[in-house]
């Protein structure tokens, strides 16, 4: 169910206004659309076996005791998590071992848990779709 009153955003504008943003946030609080990108991004997750992925991740963290705190847990998992620079991702693979992965043979990311913990492309792409689709849904979006 779409506001009342719409939000007007030109399609030139690179960022918003607090303005416009307070009111964009607004409709789309009005309008229940948070839970239903929640829903998408988390249905996707899911799908791609991240979550399952994260939560091995974070048990062998707390298990092996390299992390204590939640702060530590949190720091770790967010840096493993964010995209690096694929030009210097690919430098230091290449010099780094013999099988291109700076950890023991057979494992497959960088925290040498075997376990990536990257958010997939894919869910991404989802996450957006599904953001757009609510914004379209609240927005009038002026072209320039």
């Amino acid at each position: 169910m779409p506001s009342a009153t719409p939000v007007t955003v030109s399609s030139s504008a690179t960022t918003l206004n607090p303005a416009t943003q307070a009111a964009l946030t607004s409709a789309l609080l009005s309008a229940n659309a948070i839970p239903r990108i929640q829903s998408a991004l988390q249905q996707s997750l899911q799908e791609s076996g991240w979550t399952h992925n994260l939560h091995s991740y974070v048990l062998k963290l707390l298990r092996d005791g390299e992390c204590t705190t939640y702060e530590e847990l949190m720091a770790r998992v967010m840096a493993e998590c964010r995209p690096g620079d694929a030009a210097t991702d690919n430098k230091d693979k290449d010099k780094d071992s013999a099988n291109g992965d700076g950890a023991v043979n057979g494992t497959s990311s960088k925290n040498g848990s075997g376990v990536d913990i990257k958010v997939p492309d894919r869910a991404v792409r989802e996450g957006i779709r599904a953001v757009r689709k609510e914004i379209e849904r609240v927005c009038d979006i002026s072209f320039d």
